[in-house]
């Protein structure tokens, strides 16, 4: 058996595994323009209009500031995909893995150095922020949000995407939080403040390392 076959046996080996984990997926691109209507969590995936970039950095937990690579990383796709019951806890994976065999994608982390906010509690005597449980979930608009049940590493995804910029979790806070967020409109400066007063959260410019997600094709 030649090295090249070796090589797409394995390949077609791994991505009819990962395909086992997940009990629905189907992936087609779509025009990138127009509204879209989606529906993403850590067990299933139902996606009108979303950007590779955005899948993938929701698949990695990075975030899509973190994912870097060509401009096709900005082609939007419909995206369905559901875990089997018994292995939820390895959807996110198995997705990832199932998107890059379907597309030929080569995945790889890398460090890199940017600007970046910090995400820290103002005040860690008196914190604003108390643990909730029950279903997570986010929804916004222009100038709020409401989250209910989600854990600071889904706030400080959805703060990256608000501020286009990698924001670090440094609030040392565990479990899951509720509340809703209002402020002005188109203005970052607003934002912090709402989070400052609302929240007893605060964000601070800062440069890190961070591990970013290099995407290329094979």
């Amino acid at each position: 058996m030649n090295k090249l076959l070796v090589i797409f046996s394995f390949t077609a080996l791994a991505a009819g595994l990962h395909a086992q984990q997940l009990s629905e997926f189907s992936m087609e691109p779509v025009d990138s323009m127009g509204s879209n209507s989606n529906s993403i969590n850590a067990t299933s995936v139902n996606a009108d209009r979303i950007t590779l970039r955005n899948l993938l950095g929701f698949t990695s937990g990075a975030g899509p500031m973190r994912v870097q690579g060509p401009g096709w990383l900005d082609d939007s796709y419909q995206v369905t995909a559901k875990a089997q019951p018994a292995d939820e806890d390895h959807f996110l994976a198995a997705l990832q893995n199932a998107i890059a065999a379907k597309l030929q994608l080569q995945i790889q982390h890398a460090s890199r150095e940017m600007p970046v906010l910090v995400l820290r509690v103002l005040d860690p005597n008196a914190p604003k922020l108390h643990d909730t449980s029950g279903p997570s979930s986010i929804h916004g608009q222009s100038g709020s949000v409401t989250i209910e049940n989600a854990p600071m590493s889904d706030i400080s995804n959805l703060l990256t995407r608000m501020f286009e910029r990698p924001v670090i979790d440094e609030t040392n806070l565990t479990g899951r939080f509720s509340f809703e967020l209002s402020w002005q409109s188109g203005d970052n400066e607003s934002l912090k403040k709402a989070m400052r007063d609302q929240l007893g959260l605060t964000l601070t410019e800062d440069r890190r390392k961070i591990d970013v997600i290099q995407v290329g094709r094979k």
